[in-house]
C-alpha cells in the first residue's frame, strides 16, 4: 500500500501506482526508484528531487509537474506528456524519451547525456538574457511560447514589446531563420 501526500494536505491510499491518479501529489523528494507509474495521472504534482531512476512513467500525463532537480537516470517515459512541465537541473542521463511530448517544458540545466531521444526534437540555445528551446514547431524564448510561423512574422514586435535591444533581436532572428530552414529539411 502506497501513502501519498496531496498538496491540499489530503492523504490517499494506492494498491498500485499504475495508472493511478496523482494529480497535484506532493511526492517531492520521495523514493520511487524503479516505480510502475505507467499511465499515471502526475498533472501538476510536486516531484522536486524525487529518486525516480528506472522508473516507468510511459503514456503518463505530467504536464505542469514540478520535477526540478528529479532523478529520472534510465526512466522509461516513452510517449509521456511533459508539456509545461519544470525540468530544470534534472537528471536524465540514459532515459528513453521516444515520442515524449516536452513542448513548454523548462530544460534549462537538465543533463539529457545518453537520453533516448527517437521521435522527440529539442533545440535549445541562450542568446543574452533568456533561455530558449524549439520541439516540434513550437519555440519558447523566455516567457513567450509561440509555433515557429508565428515568430517567423513577429519576431521583431515580440522584441520590441518585451524590451530587448535591436542587437538581440537580430541575434534572435537569425536563430529563428535557422529554424526555419531546419523544418523545411524535415524536421517538425
Amino acid at each position: 500500500m502506497h501513502e501519498i501526500k496531496f498538496l491540499d494536505g489530503s492523504i490517499k491510499h494506492f494498491s498500485t501506482l499504475r495508472g493511478a491518479n496523482l494529480r497535484g501529489a506532493d511526492l517531492s523528494g520521495a523514493n520511487l526508484r524503479g516505480a510502475d507509474l505507467k499511465g499515471a495521472y502526475l498533472s501538476g504534482a510536486d516531484l522536486k528531487g524525487a529518486e525516480l531512476k528506472g522508473t516507468d512513467l510511459s503514456c503518463s500525463n505530467i504536464r505542469g509537474a514540478y520535477l526540478r532537480g528529479a532523478n529520472l537516470r534510465g526512466a522509461y517515459i516513452r510517449g509521456a506528456d511533459l508539456r509545461d512541465s519544470d525540468l530544470s537541473c534534472a537528471y536524465l542521463k540514459g532515459a528513453y524519451l521516444s515520442g515524449t511530448d516536452l513542448r513548454g517544458a523548462n530544460l534549462r540545466g537538465a543533463d539529457l547525456d545518453g537520453a533516448y531521444l527517437y521521435n522527440t526534437t529539442i533545440i535549445s540555445f541562450q542568446l543574452g538574457k533568456h533561455f530558449a528551446f524549439y520541439h516540434e514547431g513550437y519555440l519558447k524564448i523566455g516567457c513567450q511560447g509561440h509555433l515557429l510561423s508565428y515568430w517567423i512574422n513577429y519576431v521583431d514586435r515580440i522584441g520590441e514589446l518585451n524590451g530587448y535591444s535591436p542587437e538581440e533581436i537580430s541575434n534572435y532572428t537569425v536563430f529563428i531563420n535557422s529554424l526555419k530552414l531546419i523544418n523545411l529539411r524535415g524536421l517538425k
